[in-house]
């Protein structure tokens, strides 16, 4: 979304004076040389060098005023045509009610993070996922391996240029469409009531029958609507009425 675009969404945020004020203490503490903001409807901060996440991370979560105590969430995004690969930490506080996103930008040849797994034990399966479908490496992680795909799985699936084997360990990794087999179905029935000399089956054009002398409400009270009224006859008690005075 274009910057001009995101000026009234970015207005309306209730979020984004917040967070602007989060990122400034942060900024306050450790830099503008450590630190930088990626204004949006959320701002983002960023650490610019990898091997400050720590320090900034921990200052997030003991830092009286700030007190994220929960990692929500680790999640990793991948450039290649920038040549990079982030690290996204989406962070909340149940002290003051208020959420932070950190990243982290690393080399996509070298995609090494330090783990966080000491300040919030749920990165441990949050950066397990990261590195199965991103690739990123977190260091000092406890127990870094795959944690959806087989251990000799070739590539990480989200990465943007993930091309899939056509094989593992003899097993196919991709499935014909249901689609294509009910195709395939209805060709092959089709082609064996030409050669019987049968008649196709009638068109359907409705799954429903209705029963017989049924009549739509809806058209039965059009067609009342467009019926002329009728006018009374001659020597009816309307015209009597009119004679008696």
């Amino acid at each position: 979304m274009a910057a001009s675009k995101q000026e009234p969404v970015r207005a309306k945020s209730k979020t984004r004076e917040p967070s602007r004020a989060i990122h400034a203490r942060i900024e306050a503490r450790f830099g503008e040389g450590a630190v930088a903001l990626e204004d949006a409807v959320d701002p983002v901060t960023l650490v610019r060098d990898p091997k400050q996440l720590i320090e900034v991370m921990s200052f997030l979560k003991t830092d009286p005023e700030l007190a994220f105590d929960f990692l929500r969430s680790v999640t990793g995004t991948d450039w290649p045509k920038l040549g990079s690969i982030e690290s996204v930490y989406h962070l909340y506080s149940y002290q003051t009610g208020q959420a932070h996103v950190v990243k982290v930008r690393v080399p996509r040849a070298r995609p090494d993070v330090p783990s966080v797994e000491r300040l919030w034990p749920t990165a441990n399966w949050f950066e397990r996922e990261a590195f199965d479908l991103v690739g990123i490496r977190y260091l000092e992680h406890s127990d870094l391996r795959r944690i959806m795909l087989p251990e000799d799985w070739i590539g990480h699936p989200l990465r943007k240029d993930y091309v899939e084997q056509p094989d593992y360990h003899g097993i196919g990794t991709t499935r014909a469409s249901p689609l294509d087999a009910f195709a395939e179905l209805d060709r092959a029935r089709r082609a064996l009531r030409e050669a019987r000399g049968e008649a196709p089956p009638p068109v359907r054009t409705s799954p429903i029958t209705p029963p017989e002398g049924w009549v739509d409400p809806k058209a039965k009270k059009a067609e009342a609507k467009t019926k002329p009224a009728s006018k009374p006859e001659a020597g009816s008690d309307a015209g009597d009425a009119k004679g008696d005075a």
